[in-house]
């Protein structure tokens, strides 16, 4: 594996994480719809065409009801803004791919919780 596709795996990784921590803040009781994968997918794809990560976070935060969210290091953020063209790449491209990353990784932290 070469610099670059590890470079890419890892802005994948960290962009999913951070999706995941958005939809796992998810005010669901509010959220009136019969689909809560084709919610998150839709309002991902809504935002994706914003001209960067902050600007992204910040409309898909408030399409979903989470508002802003606290990500724990703001060296992940700095990490996504520095990556800036490839994770709207991937938003945009991909976002199937990335959502569904994401939802892995919900499932991941709630069976963690479940074991703990």
């Amino acid at each position: 594996m070469n610099e670059q596709e590890q470079l890419e795996e890892k802005v994948e990784e960290t962009l999913a994480t951070v999706l995941a921590e958005y939809y796992i803040r998810i005010p669901w009781q509010r959220v009136t719809t019969s689909n809560a994968h084709k919610y998150f997918v839709n309002n991902v794809r809504a935002c994706a065409f914003k001209k960067n990560i902050k600007e992204f976070l910040t409309e898909f935060g408030e399409k979903i009801g989470t508002g802003f969210v606290r990500i724990n290091a703001t060296e992940i953020l700095s990490f996504l803004n520095e990556n800036n063209e490839l994770v709207m790449d991937l938003l945009r491209k991909e976002y199937p791919y990335i959502s569904n990353y994401a939802l892995d990784i919900v499932d991941e932290i709630k069976e963690e919780k479940t074991l703990a």
